[in-house]
C-alpha cells in the first residue's frame, strides 16, 4: 500500500471515531530540548499530565514526524528500524473515566482500522508489564490491560508479559511521562515485528523522582513505514516503494547485483542519514554546538565516511537523494519544498571549520 494511502485512511477511521485531528509540533520541539522530537502528541499530553487540577477529557489524533538516535547503529542492518519515521497516534487525556474502558476504546479501534487496511486482528501478538521495580518502588503487573485485551478476543497465548524495562515506560528526563505500555506485534516472514504500543501514562518524572499525575494519558501510536513493510511482505523496511524510490541515486551507480547485496547496509544507512539530516534542517534546527546541532554533527560525519567509503562524489549523491525528498513528501510537510538547504555550504561549515577538522574516513 502506497504510504500516503495508508495515512489518509488512518485519519479516516479516527476522525469518524470522535477524535480531533491536531497539528504536528516539528522535529524541534521544547518538550525535548536535548533530542529531536521522539514521539507524537507530547506537546499536548505533557501539559496535561503536569497539571495540578483535572483537565476536561480530550480525544485526539496527530500524525508527526519522530526521531530516534539511539537506533542510528541499527539501521542498515536492522530489519525494521529507522532513524525518522511517521508516527500515527490517537488516544485521550485528562477526564475521570475508568482505565479498562478507555483503553478497550482504543484497541477496540486500532483493531477495526488494521483489520481494514488487510492486518486481521487473529495475527497479533501482544506483550504487556509483568511488573517493574523502577527507584525502589515496585510496580505490580498490568493487570488492566491483560484484562482489557482479553475483553475484546485476544486469547491468552497470544499475550506474554514481560518485567522490568520492557513494558514499563520511564525516562529520567525532566517532565517525561511514565508508565505502562502495550506493545503490538505482527508475525511475517521475517520474525515477530512491533508495529505500535498503546502507553498508559500515570506518573511524570521531575526533579529527580517520578510522582502521579492528577490527570492519566491514553495514546496508541502507530509506524507507518513500519505496517508498509509489514503489508508489502518485502525483505526489508527499505524495499517499501518509498524508499526504493530515495534509493534509486545510489542503486543506479551499482550495476551488479552481487555488489549491490553486499553493499546494502551501507546504501540504507547513507539514505537515511540524508532524509534525517534534511527534516531536521528543513524543522529548523541549525547544524551548531547545540545538543542537536550535535547529533546533526554526528550525522553528517557518519555520512560523509559512509559515501567516501563506496567512492562516490558527496554532493551530487546528498543533492539528489535531498530532491527525492522533496518529491516523496512535500505533499504531506509542504514546508520542506521551500526549505533552501545549502548542502555545500552545511558540508564545509561543519566538516572542515578550523575548531572541528577532522579525518572522516572509515
Amino acid at each position: 500500500m502506497d504510504i500516503s494511502l495508508l495515512i489518509n485512511s488512518f485519519s479516516e477511521i479516527t476522525q469518524n471515531a470522535g477524535f480531533s485531528p491536531r497539528s504536528r509540533t516539528g522535529l524541534v520541539s521544547n518538550f525535548f530540548p536535548t533530542e529531536f522530537n521522539l514521539s507524537a502528541g507530547h506537546q499536548y499530553v505533557i501539559p496535561a499530565l503536569t497539571a495540578k487540577h483535572l483537565v476536561d477529557s480530550q480525544d485526539i489524533s496527530i500524525k508527526e514526524l519522530c526521531f530516534r538516535r539511539v537506533d542510528l547503529t541499527r539501521v542498515g542492518y536492522s530489519l525494521s528500524h529507522l532513524l525518522l519515521f511517521e508516527m500515527g497516534v490517537f488516544g485521550s487525556f485528562g477526564g475521570t473515566g475508568e482505565d479498562i474502558d478507555r483503553q478497550v476504546k482504543l484497541l477496540i479501534l486500532m483493531k477495526k482500522w488494521l483489520s481494514s487496511i488487510g492486518i486481521p486482528s487473529d495475527s497479533l501478538i501482544f506483550s504487556i508489564s509483568g511488573g517493574a521495580l523502577i527507584q525502589g518502588v515496585e510496580y505490580l503487573p498490568d493487570d488492566i490491560s491483560l484484562r482489557s485485551l482479553m475483553s475484546i478476543g485476544v486469547v491468552e497465548s497470544n499475550i506474554f508479559q514481560t518485567r522490568g524495562r520492557r513494558n514499563f515506560l520511564f525516562s529520567q528526563g525532566q517532565n517525561r511521562p511514565a508508565g505502562y505500555s502495550i506493545e503490538v506485534f505482527v508475525r511475517n516472514k521475517n520474525g515477530i515485528v512491533e508495529i505500535a504500543s498503546l502507553n498508559k501514562y500515570f506518573l511524570i518524572f521531575s526533579n529527580g523522582k517520578l510522582h502521579p499525575s492528577v490527570n492519566k494519558a491514553y495514546g496508541i501510536g502507530f509506524g507507518f513505514e513500519r505496517i508498509c513493510y509489514i503489508m508489502e511482505g518485502v525483505g526489508s523496511i527499505f524495499e517499501i516503494p518509498l524508499f526504493q524510490s530515495l534509493i534509486s541515486p545510489l542503486s543506479n551507480r551499482i550495476n551488479n547485483n552481487i555488489e549491490f547485496s553486499q553493499a546494502k547496509p551501507r546504501i540504507y544507512l547513507i539514505v537515511e542519514l540524508v532524509r534525517s539530516l534534511f527534516f531536521t534542517l528543513a524543522d529548523g534546527q541549525t547544524i551548531d554546538n547545540s545538543p542537536r546541532g550535535r547529533i546533526q554533527k554526528h550525522m553528517l560525519r557518519t555520512l560523509m565516511a559512509e559515501i567516501n567509503y563506496m567512492d562516490l562524489e558527496p554532493l551530487t549523491i546528498i543533492n539528489e537523494i535531498s530532491n527525492l525528498v522533496i518529491d516523496n513528501y512535500a505533499e504531506r510537510y509542504p514546508h520542506i519544498a521551500n526549505a533552501n538547504i545549502n548542502i555545500e555550504r552545511i558540508i564545509s561549515e561543519t566538516m572542515f571549520s578550523d575548531h572541528n577538522k577532522m579525518n572522516y574516513e572509515t
